[in-house]
């Protein structure tokens, strides 16, 4: 990415995974998913890496879950579209949309590259 001539490249993404129970959801997808303050982020085990946070929320998110879920991965590996709930402790939930455009593993990429991203409900 350039910026008035200036070169600007992520280094490094990092987030703190709010103390909370049941606050971390492993997707068929191969992604996890916790929160982190007012946001969700998302991390990839294969590289080790945070991908991206997912801001939106106006509290604390206590709760991340992935529809399906990493118990029937067998059955969703060749889903292009995935959904992940986050819960705050206002009581809203957010419904993410992930569209998986590219399948050959985790690569660090903003929402419009491997991974595509966007909040449906609220």
């Amino acid at each position: 990415m350039s910026c008035g001539g200036v070169g600007v490249e992520i280094a490094f993404i990092g987030a703190g995974c709010n103390r909370i129970v049941n606050n971390v959801s492993w997707g068929a997808c191969d992604l996890v998913a916790f929160g982190a303050q007012n946001a969700v982020a998302i991390f990839c085990p294969k590289t080790a890496r945070i991908l991206t946070t997912l801001p939106g929320h106006k509290a604390s998110v206590n709760c991340t879950h992935w529809l399906p879920s990493n118990k029937f991965a067998f059955k969703a590996k060749q889903l292009e579209r995935h959904f992940l709930l986050s819960g705050d402790a206002d009581g809203a939930i957010n419904l993410w949309e992930v569209s998986l455009s590219d399948r050959k593993g985790c690569k660090r990429a903003g929402p419009s590259r491997a991974f595509e991203w966007s909040a449906r409900v609220r």
